[in-house]
């Protein structure tokens, strides 16, 4: 019966570790090829993973209440308090993983920016059909790009109006949390203010 824990253990925490960096690995990749140098796709890859592995940890949350929580009425107050803790590890991590030189450059800035309005663009494609929102998790997957695009944009030391601007046109398609039954803009429309950036 020993024998048969072994294989288990082995199993659980001897292979994982290639699983999990694999999974890195992909990550790395998808941003690279979403346009972000591969410097910075490899440092944001890795601090999400840190800070995703930081918060399961500190959490005390099983793994499916923490991905689960996408899921969640995002306007409840328990909902907000697991975002912002959620965010504050992440964060925390990226710090720690991505040095200040890396993060600050405004080369870097605008292609973290570029692959979350395109990641939103995306999203909001697969939420809505013919002039309706369908889908409302990718709605709300896509408005939460936006709103860390429009956040990091408000925190850059070199100021980018006209990105914020067309980040602030984007947002006009998500009135509210809770996705309206029309679209207030079409995929289209969105997809074409993503290209000016």
């Amino acid at each position: 019966a020993e024998e048969g824990l072994l294989h288990a253990a082995t199993g659980v925490s001897g292979s994982a570790p290639a699983y999990f960096y694999a999974f890195v690995e992909a990550l790395e990749a998808a941003g690279a090829a979403a346009g972000l140098p591969p410097e910075a796709s490899r440092d944001l890859a890795r601090a999400t993973m840190i800070g995703a592995a930081a918060l399961l940890d500190a959490s005390g949350e099983p793994p499916e209440a923490l991905r689960q929580q996408v899921r969640l009425n995002p306007t409840a107050p328990a909902t907000r308090q697991k975002l912002l803790a959620a965010q504050r590890a992440i964060g925390q991590a990226e710090q720690a993983a991505v040095p200040a030189a890396v993060r600050n450059q405004p080369a870097t800035q605008r292609a973290v920016v570029r692959a979350l309005t395109a990641a939103a663009s995306d999203e909001y494609a697969a939420a809505v059909a013919e002039g309706r929102v369908v889908e409302t998790i990718e709605y709300q997957d896509a408005r939460g790009f936006l709103l860390e695009a429009q956040r990091l944009l408000g925190n850059t030391a070199t100021p980018q109006p006209g990105a914020l601007q067309t980040v602030r046109a984007m947002l006009r398609a998500f009135p509210n949390a809770q996705p309206p039954q029309r679209a207030v803009l079409s995929p289209e429309q969105l997809k074409r203010l993503q290209a000016q950036l």
